[in-house]
């Protein structure tokens, strides 16, 4: 398994179901190496010291001839990771930029991206989530806001432009 970390295919893996980049779990399994390098069984080993400090791309070469000194030291994090439970797409302790796809929150981002350059410059991710569902609770459905007629035709243009350029309607 740490070499799956190493080489970054459980780094691809993992990135969009908790909504990270690979660097920052690139972050993690480097500070997991340096916690690893800390414990007492691989502080008595300068083959492992000399492992564990060098970069990770050269770890995931060096990781076949040290594996059976570094496995033992990862079971008992495997063994406890193994009994946390695991969140599940509906879980409630998620959050909700993480249950949908990664295209979908690209898709809505680049929209709130579109309102904060044109009409709404302190819009957030956060903001227009919490916006709709609001709206949604309080009327049942999420429905345009009124808005006055002078305006209206050309709230519905930006509206449908900015829909359309990222394939939205």
């Amino acid at each position: 398994m740490l070499y799956r970390f190493l080489n970054g295919e459980l780094a691809q893996e993992l990135a969009p179901h908790y909504n990270l980049s690979s660097a920052t779990i690139q972050g993690h399994i480097k500070k997991a190496g340096e916690e690893l390098a800390s414990l007492p069984d691989a502080k008595n080993k300068t083959n492992l010291q000399v492992f564990f400090s060098m970069p990770l791309a050269s770890q995931r070469n060096a990781y076949a001839r040290h594996k059976e000194q570094i496995d033992p030291l990862c079971l008992p994090f495997i063994s406890a990771a193994e009994k946390e439970p695991q969140w599940s797409a509906e879980s409630n302790d998620r959050p909700v930029s993480t249950k949908i796809s990664g295209s979908t929150l690209e898709r809505f981002s680049a929209i709130v991206d579109e309102m904060r350059r044109t009409t709404r410059p302190d819009a957030s991710l956060s903001s227009v989530m919490r916006e709709l569902i609001e709206e949604f609770v309080d009327k049942g459905s999420v429905q345009a806001p009124a808005v006055q007629v002078q305006i209206r035709s050309q709230l519905r243009e930006d509206l449908l432009a900015v829909l359309d350029k990222y394939d939205v309607v």
